[in-house]
């Protein structure tokens, strides 16, 4: 689904027209801005995928699963406006959830001593097991824009002209992309940067747990579990300020939480 503003200007109207109230342009004289939703948009998604599994001997077990991906849209959402609604073609662009590599990895895995508690001190420190869930993912795209209407066609959401190499000095908190590749373009005309075209900070996650079962009789135990969400306490960046000309453009606004420890027991009887 689409929004499209059907009664924009064409880019540089208002620029051949100067002085001249923006309403009194538009092409459907009596109205301002016209919105319709179109269920016209194309989207393709490709990948490869693969995934490995093993089962254990002694009860674990071990997942992994890659995902090499593109998705490519016109439209990422229903309420999405295009920059030029007289151009949806130039809109087509990675989707703003495509993520091109994806690697999760999950375990289950029982300590191999002290399986057996025939001692006080086996039943305390054997039968631990360790599990966990590790996920790495490339980066969603960033869309960059531009503050105002500087093509003239009544309305913002537009973007900038590439000038440069982004991807000089990249990669940083504080300059996750060149924000001196970016610039304004010429009053009336569109930018030359397509729609998603820098790619996001990425997901670095691992999230690990110990469990054991102390077992009282047939039908009670224990079970103490201590979670660790984010072990290597690494920060995932994933906010990035997206507008040319704004104080803070090309930096990292937001991350994910730091490391987080969680113990929880449950009785069952």
């Amino acid at each position: 689904y689409r929004g499209v503003n059907l009664n924009q200007l064409p880019a540089g109207t208002l620029q051949r027209n100067p002085g001249v109230n923006v309403q009194a342009l538009r092409p459907y004289l009596g109205y301002a801005s016209i919105t319709q939703l179109i269920t016209g948009s194309n989207f393709n998604y490709h990948s490869l995928q693969a995934q490995f599994k093993k089962q254990l001997r002694h009860g674990g077990m071990f997942n992994i699963a890659y995902t090499w991906s593109r998705t490519m849209t016109d439209a990422s959402g229903y309420s999405d406006q295009p920059q030029d609604s007289y151009n949806f073609k130039g809109e087509y662009s990675p989707a703003d959830y495509d993520r091109r590599h994806v690697l999760v990895a999950s375990y289950i895995y029982p300590l191999p001593f002290w399986q057996r508690p025939d001692a006080w001190h086996k039943k305390v420190f054997g039968g631990w097991q360790l599990s966990g869930v590790t996920a790495l993912q490339s980066g969603r795209p960033l869309n960059i824009g531009i503050q105002g209407d500087v093509a003239g066609i009544g309305q913002g959401g537009q973007r900038p002209n590439l000038t440069g190499d982004w991807t000089t000095g990249s990669g940083a908190a504080a300059r996750w992309f060149n924000a001196a590749a970016f610039a304004n373009p010429a009053a009336g005309t569109f930018g030359n940067l397509g729609r998603n075209a820098i790619p996001g900070p990425g997901t670095n996650n691992w999230d690990v747990s110990a469990q054991k079962l102390f077992r009282f009789s047939e039908r009670m135990n224990l079970e103490f579990r201590a979670e660790i969400y984010n072990a290597p306490h690494h920060f995932s960046y994933f906010g990035v300020a997206t507008t040319v000309g704004a104080a803070n453009f090309a930096q990292v606004t937001s991350a994910t939480d730091p490391r987080i420890f969680q113990i929880g027991l449950r009785l069952a009887f």
